[in-house]
């Protein structure tokens, strides 16, 4: 009776145990059918292909790039619904999902992404450039040096200061050079006042005595006569 008991239990487990095999390996991953997905990414303005657009799968490390026809072809062996996402520089990232093998190519259209900033201000500053033409004080004396470098005018006076000399153009008579400059290229301001009868002929000098000279200075810089 044991015996009998024991050929039938055989009987029994040895199908079951094949069923319980054959279950097993139909609900594993690798027995799982693979869903081919391929499709197109487009600009949705202009509808032209895009490159190198990433499409990867949600969760796990399958993907692909698209190709120079914006083409991709993707084989996934998971079991559905899934999603799809398409990411690329300069366009908005877009989900698709997927719940059944698709029956033909995706046609997927990327956003231009639209980048906001923080209002930048551009400013620019001339001050290197004025500093070209404020007046600089090259040289300022008072009445003790032109009364210890007194001479017969004005200008040979001031030839003691470096970079004065004084052209001579007749008795008692001068005009400044300044550094090799004089006439109109030079100008000379008595209190507020410009005086420009040196400028003209080689025959007019400096139009105020130099007895009355308290101060003086010599200027750089154009802005030195305002």
């Amino acid at each position: 009776m044991k015996l009998q008991i024991s050929r039938i239990a055989q009987r029994l487990l040895l199908p079951l145990a094949v069923l319980g095999c054959c279950w097993a390996w139909a609900e594993s991953p690798a027995a799982k059918p693979p869903t081919h997905i391929t499709g197109r990414v487009v600009n949705t303005q202009t509808q032209e292909a895009l490159a190198g657009i990433a499409i990867y799968v949600d969760g796990l490390g399958t993907g692909t790039y698209t190709d120079a026809n914006g083409a991709f072809a993707l084989t996934v062996r998971s079991s559905l619904p899934l999603t799809l996402v398409c990411a690329g520089q300069g366009f908005e990232s877009q989900r698709v999902t997927i719940t059944q093998p698709p029956d033909c190519d995706l046609h997927i259209a990327l956003q231009e992404a639209t980048v906001s900033i923080e209002q930048v201000r551009v400013s620019a500053s001339l001050t290197h450039e004025k500093a070209k033409l404020l007046p600089a004080v090259v040289k300022s004396v008072d009445a003790n040096f032109i009364a210890s470098h007194r001479e017969t005018t004005l200008s040979q006076t001031l030839a003691a200061i470096p970079g004065v000399h004084s052209m001579s153009i007749g008795n008692g008579m001068g005009k400044p050079m300044i550094r090799g400059m004089g006439f109109n290229r030079i100008a000379v301001v008595d209190r507020g006042i410009k005086q420009e009868g040196q400028q003209w002929g080689a025959d007019h000098g400096l139009e105020f005595d130099q007895m009355a000279v308290q101060n003086l200075g010599v200027y750089k810089g154009a802005l030195g006569l305002q």
